[in-house]
């Protein structure tokens, strides 16, 4: 993720958050039934995890979702 301009992001730690299982139990119902992280979501939208993130990163298709939503490729 670091070769994109990402202006406005955050990370979440789950496992440093006090009502953790709460908020797994959240994304599972948001995104299919994953719990594994990380987890990409861009304007809200699941992107994928971990495994799914690289797969469209190798392919090409990361960088089109990106460019869709105003983010392009760092100089």
């Amino acid at each position: 993720m670091g070769k994109y301009s990402i202006r406005d992001k955050r990370v979440m730690e789950l496992n440093l958050e006090p009502d953790m299982q709460v908020m797994q139990d959240y994304l599972k119902r948001r995104n299919g039934g994953i719990r594994t992280v990380p987890q990409l979501y861009l304007n809200g939208k699941f992107i994928g995890d971990f495994d799914t993130v690289e797969g469209k990163e190798r392919n090409g298709e990361l960088a089109r979702v990106f460019s869709r939503a105003g983010i392009t490729l760092r100089n």
